[in-house]
């Protein structure tokens, strides 16, 4: 029915971090980003080992570790011996200022996160140690002002593995309309198989397969959506099967209003989170 889904993994280290970002606790909502509560919570060694066990024979696209500070990590020596066994599907994802030089493995795959305001100093310093062929880097931009900025860090750099991500403050909606918001023309500018508006209606591309794997063990499979289970008291299995019945994320579509009466309906991408955090249900200029 359809094709293979390789599937991600997100497993938060832990929930310790000293670095301030203005909206710590919002990025994760929407994007790939680490997140501190600084609790003192954080997965042991065993429970992260008992993890990896059970994905060794699965389909499985990316591995991405986070935090808090995935540096402040008690045991991360350890799971240094642990990664290199997944060498190919490791990712991790850390604030540019809680970079530490020569403490991750070589061959991990490195996803720098930079926000603003950017300390300029520190991330030249940064970039002047980091692996860049390993590295990706993420800007979070919440203006037109810091896609100027991100265009001239880019250049100045040489920063040529990058991607500029969108951020939703809760004040900057009329950004989202001008640049994030789609159009009839956004819409019909890439040609959609018949496989592809199929899968539209079934399941949600933007969700499915996720799992967030949290410091005190709870398991969810969008950072907005409710618990599904515990990894110290549940299989992954058990937990995907519950997935699929009660439906937090996966598969969440464009079954509802406005876009339940839209020509369209299955021709748009799925509802993200940004539909999620904003209240809307949908981001377009067709049925505003």
């Amino acid at each position: 029915m359809w094709t293979k889904c390789r599937t991600n993994r997100l497993v938060y280290l832990n929930d310790q971090c000293t670095t301030t970002c203005p909206h710590c606790k919002k990025y994760c909502e929407q994007l790939y980003c680490c997140t501190a509560n600084n609790t003192g919570q954080e997965l042991s060694v065993e429970e992260i080992n008992r993890i990896f066990k059970q994905i060794q024979y699965s389909s499985i696209g990316k591995v991405n570790i986070l935090g808090g500070n995935i540096f402040q990590y008690q045991h991360l020596t350890e799971l240094n011996l642990l990664f290199d066994s997944f060498r190919e599907i490791i990712h991790c994802y850390f604030h540019y200022e809680n970079y530490k030089a020569n403490v991750l493995p070589d061959f991990l795959k490195l996803e720098l996160i930079v926000n603003f305001p950017l300390k300029n100093t520190v991330f030249e310093n940064i970039w002047n140690l980091i692996n860049k062929e390993k590295t990706t880097v993420h800007f979070f931009i919440e203006n037109e002002k810091q896609y100027a900025m991100v265009e001239n860090l880019t250049d100045n750099f040489g920063i040529e593995k990058y991607n500029i991500k969108p951020f939703f403050n809760g004040r900057n909606m009329n950004f989202f309309r001008d640049n994030i918001f789609l159009s009839k023309d956004d819409i019909f500018s890439k040609t959609l198989s018949i496989r592809e508006i199929f899968r539209n209606q079934k399941l949600n591309s933007n969700f499915f397969g996720s799992l967030f794997i949290l410091p005190a063990g709870s398991v969810k499979t969008n950072m907005n959506s409710q618990s599904i289970g515990n990894i110290k008291a549940d299989r992954l299995l058990n937990l995907i099967y519950r997935e699929m019945i009660e439906n937090t994320a996966w598969r969440k579509v464009r079954d509802v209003n406005p876009c339940k009466s839209c020509l369209y309906q299955w021709l748009c991408p799925p509802p993200s989170n940004y539909e999620l955090v904003t209240g809307k249900p949908n981001l377009c200029h067709v049925k505003p």
